[in-house]
């Protein structure tokens, strides 16, 4: 997809470029077997053809979180540009990549699994702590990417 350097010298170009269509599926901690937990999911899609690219996907999901009104990844306004450049960019395999959604989804109130939209061509890990994670993804034709984030 693009290594931690592409990241650093292309994210604010592509900040700057129109924003696509993302779908969006939302969880709530509502959504969670214990809602104690503060847990919260969003995934998001787009289609391949509608981006510059896949640093273009990532600077539009994270501009989705900036503007929403959830906690993932602690934004503060001004904070896009740097939550941007301290992504991981860490490659994993499809297998990877299911396990660490996998794990995450299998804590909902009700089964839910992630199509990921056909075979995964390249996936990274872009964070990954006690209290946030989040994948980045693509296939033939989608990009996709999972947060997960919980302030308990």
């Amino acid at each position: 997809m693009f290594t931690k350097k592409e990241l650093e010298t292309k994210i604010d170009e592509a900040l700057q470029l129109p924003r696509c269509l993302l779908a969006v599926t939302r969880f709530s901690y509502l959504d969670f077997r214990e809602p104690s937990g503060e847990e919260e999911i969003q995934i998001h899609r787009g289609l391949k053809r509608e981006y510059e690219g896949p640093i273009h996907f990532w600077a539009t999901c994270l501009q989705s979180l900036e503007q929403g009104e959830s906690s993932f990844l602690g934004f503060r306004p001004g904070s896009l540009g740097p939550v941007a450049l301290s992504a991981l960019c860490r490659p994993v395999d499809e297998a990877e990549l299911a396990s660490l959604t996998r794990e995450k989804l299998y804590f909902l109130a009700q089964p839910w699994s992630l199509d990921l939209g056909g075979k995964v061509t390249d996936a990274m890990v872009m964070d990954q702590s006690t209290d946030e994670l989040s994948v980045l993804w693509e296939t033939d034709t989608f990009y996709g990417a999972f947060f997960w984030d919980t302030t308990a």
